[in-house]
């Protein structure tokens, strides 16, 4: 009785804490498992957590970290079935939410990959299953949102407001009356000693991932032994080299996206142009050579945002048309229209 009383009051708590909670559909971002450490898996399960309230904002309210664990800990719910996965979806019946979003981390080959999936948990169909993969935790934190995005998709498609934005013909040329989406409106402020961090994580997935890509390659200095073993080596191919070449072109963006910000909050010049070049040549060449590759809408909305950058405006603008023409039912369609009608103004 006692412990009924208590789930009470803590789920009470949790529906008062927000003033829409009573109107909306409710989701929870369950702990991430895997070997990593406990402050590890929470700041990427947080990443998780943030990008699908920035894509679900108006669709579903999504519990904090705090209610969850208040929640959890007075139904004196398993805390290692929780962890594993094994039970998630009857986790989120007992939390009262109509959707659960649970995963696990494992390193393979070097590199963390991180496979999420989503829930509908009355009757616990999954809804949608995604993988991200990252050289270490900051570069995992990168690819994350992107992912995360795209697993809740369902809700965003299957959301009224939407289908206006999906069924109209997209425009070849901007389109003067796109609204910005909500998230585009709020920069993170520059912050130079966590940029420099992030940069050094950076240009490390960079090499390794350069590496991988190319096993055989060895330095001027490698032993009998070094050389032989990349004689050796198998370099990856299929859907596997398509996944490592966008993460690499995703990582010489953001390169080239830093050195921007460098040069605009701290007046030096950087060589920023010649890493939006690497990207745009990694993504075209994922376009010419692996046609089935299943993230091909992010390589073109992404190859379109890097010609944008780059000043290239008219093949920005074909690009930015042939993505909202070919994958109308992208998470990123609203970016695309609001950063075609932007290009050509800031000059």
């Amino acid at each position: 009785m006692a412990r009924a009383f208590t789930w009470f009051c803590a789920f009470f708590l949790v529906l008062t804490c927000n003033s829409q909670a009573l109107a909306a559909e409710r989701l929870a971002v369950l702990e991430l498992s895997g070997d990593l450490e406990p402050k590890e898996r929470g700041l990427l399960t947080d990443t998780i957590r943030g990008a699908v309230v920035k894509a679900l904002r108006d669709r579903v309210q999504v519990m904090t970290r705090e209610n969850m664990e208040v929640m959890l800990t007075d139904m004196g719910l398993d805390a290692d079935c929780v962890a594993e996965g094994a039970c998630e979806v009857e986790t989120a019946r007992n939390l009262g939410v109509d959707y659960v979003v649970s995963g696990s981390i494992v390193g393979v080959g070097g590199i963390l990959v991180a496979s999420v999936k989503f829930h509908e948990t009355k009757a616990g169909s999954l809804l949608g299953q995604e993988q991200a993969r990252g050289a270490d935790v900051i570069a995992l934190m990168d690819a994350l949102p992107a992912s995360s995005t795209v697993l809740v998709s369902p809700l965003l498609a299957a959301t009224p407001t939407q289908e206006p934005a999906l069924a109209a013909a997209p425009a070849p040329a901007p389109v003067p009356e796109a609204q910005q989406p909500p998230h585009l409106a709020e920069p993170e402020p520059y912050n130079a000693e966590y940029a420099v961090l992030a940069q050094t994580k950076r240009l490390d997935a960079i090499a390794r991932l350069k590496s991988l890509l190319n096993p055989r390659a060895v330095s001027p200095n490698a032993s009998k032994a070094e050389i032989r073993k990349a004689e050796r080596a198998t370099p990856p191919s299929g859907a596997t080299a398509a996944e490592m070449k966008y993460r690499l072109g995703e990582l010489y963006f953001q390169e080239g996206a830093h050195l921007r910000q460098v040069e605009k909050h701290e007046g030096k010049e950087t060589p920023w142009r010649r890493w939006y070049d690497q990207c745009v040549e990694v993504f075209n060449d994922i376009r010419a050579n692996y046609a089935g590759y299943q993230r091909m809408s992010e390589v073109v909305f992404d190859l379109a945002n890097a010609k944008a950058a780059l000043g290239e405006d008219d093949e920005a603008l074909q690009l930015y048309s042939h993505f909202l023409k070919n994958y109308p039912k992208s998470p990123f369609v609203p970016d695309a229209r609001w950063y075609a009608s932007q290009v050509g103004k800031a000059k």
